[in-house]
């Protein structure tokens, strides 16, 4: 039976797909334009990766869900599936144009044919990874499993990031009172214009910024913008002016679409000038002359920054957030302990920042680190665990690769 599928296999590749197909595992096969699709999305987060070592991911996951599919205890939880399908059409859209019609032309499918292939993939994905999950749960480390995994790859760990003890005070730059009351009272006459006087809202696309967006809750990136859009009920509906990081915004209802919104707006920008920046900096050299003479002062400053919601202010101790700008973090490399920082500018603000101590990185240790080695000794020990699994296993699976052209 095995030689006859092995041989139906190899006539079928001969004959139609030699060009097309480049790989058989068990009743599945992979095209050559899956894999140039895999490799496309996966050379954007590795560019050093092979078309080689694709296809063999490829194959390993096929034959992860070749045995899954054996087991009853891994079902596929299509609402889940659904979303996660639905939020990577979305991703898709904007990376290739923001239309249906340029996700079909990337595709070169239908949109109901390209979301069967990304239900299809992300079955097979869920599959994959609740049987590797399954395969984990068997692996378990003793302490001197941890102990002697330690001993034998301490030169090799990842060293501890640095851990830094600093305060920071930010202040961002922003218009001028009298230009944010100016704009404000336009958007309230181009308000008053089309709710009272009945002007057509595209009607001032020409002489302000405007169009059409759509979009689901938590995608726009403005959530004032958002909470207005979604508040309106009828189409025809206008909110404003409502006040985002951009400027001040009006906003019409065109459709609700499901979980989605379309609206028609109109923004009347708030930008900063030379003038605003150098109100700014004088404060931010305000504060830094006070600082250096009251550390009280500095520290409650700091706190207060932090209170009005700016992630950025504060006082911190410990390795640095993601959060953390990389002009702030060079700023306290920079650093030597028990000293101010000069005043420096990002794109939007100005901040100056006090450095306490420091600890540089250093090889980690069994006393102050042991959560994290004991999960690197859990992954090495399931590592070799699925190594042995999988070559044994495979063998069970009918394989074949072609030439990769």
């Amino acid at each position: 039976m095995n030689r006859l599928f092995s041989l139906f296999c190899s006539l079928l590749c001969f004959v139609f797909c030699s060009n097309n197909i480049v790989a058989v595992v068990g009743n599945d096969i992979i095209l050559k334009s899956d894999l140039e699709e895999m490799f496309f999305l996966q050379q954007n987060q590795n560019p050093g990766i092979s078309k080689a070592d694709v296809l063999d991911g490829m194959i390993e996951q096929k034959v992860l869900v070749y045995f899954a599919r054996q087991d009853s205890t891994l079902v596929v939880d299509d609402i889940q599936l659904n979303t996660m399908v639905k939020e990577q059409l979305d991703t898709y859209k904007q990376q290739f144009g923001g239309s249906v019609e340029s996700l079909e032309n990337y595709f070169d499918k239908s949109f109901s044919q390209v979301f069967d292939y990304l239900y299809k993939q992300g079955e097979d994905i869920f599959l994959a990874n609740q049987l590797k999950q399954k395969l984990f749960s068997m692996v378990s480390v003793s302490s001197t499993d941890v102990k002697s995994f330690y001993q034998k790859e301490k030169h090799r760990l990842p060293l501890t990031p640095p851990l830094y003890s600093y305060s920071c005070f930010r202040q961002k730059i922003q218009p001028s009172e009298k230009r944010v009351l100016n704009t404000r009272a336009i958007a309230d006459s181009i308000y008053l214009e089309i709710t009272e006087n009945g002007k057509n809202f595209s009607s001032f696309y020409t002489s302000f910024s405007g169009g059409d967006v759509e979009f689901k809750r938590g995608d726009f990136g403005l959530p004032e913008f958002e909470w207005a859009a979604f508040s309106l009920k009828s189409p025809g509906d206008v909110v404003g002016p409502v006040l985002t990081s951009l400027g001040f915004h009006l906003i019409e209802l065109v459709d609700r679409l499901g979980e989605k919104v379309r609206v028609n707006h109109i923004l009347f920008p708030l930008s900063v000038n030379k003038d605003d920046e150098k109100e700014c900096y004088n404060l931010v050299e305000k504060e830094l002359l006070l600082s250096t003479k009251n550390m009280k002062y500095f520290d409650s400053i700091c706190r207060n920054a932090a209170k009005t919601g700016d992630d950025l202010s504060g006082v911190f101790t410990g390795a640095p957030k993601d959060v953390v700008s990389a002009e702030i973090l060079k700023t306290i490399s920079s650093l030597s302990e028990e000293s101010f920082s000069e005043i420096i500018k990002t794109s939007d603000s100005y901040f100056f920042l006090y450095l306490s101590e420091k600890s540089p990185p250093s090889v980690p240790t069994l006393g102050e680190n042991w959560e994290q080695i004991e999960w690197m000794a859990l992954q090495n020990k399931f590592n070799k665990f699925f190594i042995d699994w999988y070559n044994k296993n495979s063998k069970k699976v009918y394989i074949k690769k072609y030439g990769l052209d």
